[in-house]
């Protein structure tokens, strides 16, 4: 039997996508992205007060279900239009990745997916389809074939591959929870190291090619 690998990925909405927008007001479950027709069908856990008017929005059961066309004109805060959505991260993205999320939300202008996948191929390509996504949780249950391939299911990891600024970046990571749904974000792990968002998501991404190296390599 193949690897099985859980995977959670973020990635950002553009600053103009009224989704995103209400995501900052009220998580969005049940997100589905339609790369061909170009539009977001989602499920919101309250009905949002003043939403902007470019959602399509049915109250039912108590909850709102709404649809965003990602060609429609978005608005700003004083009702000036700023053009079509351009979302890079969505409908780009989800046309070309191999396998549907089996969960994906919108939360704070970030799409979270969680993919159940069959083997590193698939994982690379979601990751490289995705481009500036951050792996936020990753897990792996490695299952021998039949014949016994002898890999164990635990697999230990060269820490003199990750550099003492990395480990000490993951190690808070780890500590604050930040791979987890409800953890600390980027932003408050690099507010307690006195860094930049941007160094933090780099030494994050750097252990984590580091890490997959070495669970995936050929050896």
């Amino acid at each position: 039997m193949a690897d099985t690998i859980q995977v959670e990925l973020a990635t950002a909405a553009c600053d103009r996508c009224s989704v995103a927008a209400l995501s900052e007001r009220t998580a969005l479950r049940r997100v589905r992205v339609d790369p061909v027709d170009e539009r977001v069908d989602f499920v919101a856990n309250e009905v949002p007060a003043d939403p902007p008017s470019e959602l399509e929005l049915l109250e039912f059961a108590g909850k709102a279900h709404g649809r965003y066309d990602l060609n429609a004109t978005a608005s700003g805060s004083e009702g000036d239009a700023h053009g079509p959505c351009a979302c890079a991260g969505f409908p780009p993205a989800f046309s070309s990745i191999p396998v549907l999320p089996r969960e994906a939300r919108i939360d704070d202008g970030e799409l979270i997916a969680t993919f159940v996948l069959t083997g590193y191929g698939e994982l690379q390509a979601i990751v490289d389809a995705l481009g500036p996504a951050e792996v936020r949780r990753i897990l792996v249950d490695r299952d021998a074939d039949e014949d016994g391939d002898g890999r164990p299911d635990v697999v230990p990891i060269d820490r003199s591959a990750v550099t003492e600024r990395q480990a000490t970046v993951a190690a808070l990571a780890v500590e604050k929870g930040y791979f987890e749904p409800d953890g600390a974000t980027a932003d408050e792990i690099a507010a307690d190291l006195g860094l930049a968002k941007s160094t933090v998501s780099e030494h994050l991404r750097l252990v984590t090619a580091t890490v997959l190296s070495q669970l995936f390599g050929d050896e």
